[in-house]
């Protein structure tokens, strides 16, 4: 239901279940979808995963973002 992207009322509704446990079934889903992105990313990164980290970590360091160079 949530890749149908149907209200959340809706899928309480139809699985008659209290919102607070269609909330965690919600947010178990979108962790399950973001976990599928980190993992195309690692595939085309491969042994460059560890320069990915450490720019990252230098980024957050450094404080940086795009609006400064934009």
């Amino acid at each position: 239901m949530f890749k149908d992207k149907k209200p959340l009322s809706d899928v309480a509704i139809e699985l008659d279940t209290k919102s607070i446990a269609v909330l965690d079934y919600y947010n178990d889903y979108i962790m399950l979808t973001r976990m599928n992105v980190i993992i195309k990313i690692y595939n085309e990164l491969k042994s460059d995963f560890p320069l990915f980290l450490h720019l990252n970590n230098r980024i957050k360091k450094e404080s940086l973002n795009i609006i400064q160079y934009a």
